[in-house]
């Protein structure tokens, strides 16, 4: 059985063989802190939380969130964009007191369920769910991410 280690070596030199070099520096080093020094991994790669910092998996979940929420948007019928937002809202808030309480077990949303409704499921698997109008005009209009 191969041990974590060697994976995370032989993903280090794939990195050199195929990564830009920027990704290979930040991996490099992290792992030379972290094999070397004793750094804690999360840390020596800049992905832990720190004072004020939001960690590697809240920022991922957060931005996953997001792209489940825009392509809800998308689906959403209105003249405008402020239309769309503010349906969009109006759908949250609805799935939110009917339907997640049922679904959020569940690893995937029945296959019968609408594309908004499997966005929507995605979106509240990763965390906290704006219902605002004005948050998701944010989120899902105005935001280039």
């Amino acid at each position: 059985m191969t041990h974590p280690v060697d994976h995370l070596l032989s993903l280090a030199r794939l990195a050199e063989r195929y990564a830009e070099p920027a990704l290979v520096e930040w991996l490099a080093e992290g792992l030379d802190q972290h094999l070397y020094r004793g750094v804690r991994l999360d840390k020596a790669l800049g992905l832990a939380g720190g004072q004020g910092r939001r960690t590697a998996r809240r920022r991922f979940l957060e931005r996953e969130r997001n792209r489940a929420l825009r392509a809800a948007w998308t689906l959403c019928d209105g003249e405008t964009d402020w239309d769309r937002s503010k349906e969009l809202a109006r759908q949250i808030r609805r799935f939110e007191a009917l339907v997640w309480p049922h679904w959020q077990v569940l690893a995937d949303p029945p296959s019968d369920a609408s594309h908004l409704r499997q966005h929507l499921h995605r979106a509240f698997q990763c965390g906290l769910v704006p219902s605002s109008d004005s948050h998701v005009h944010d989120l899902c209009a105005l935001s280039c991410e």
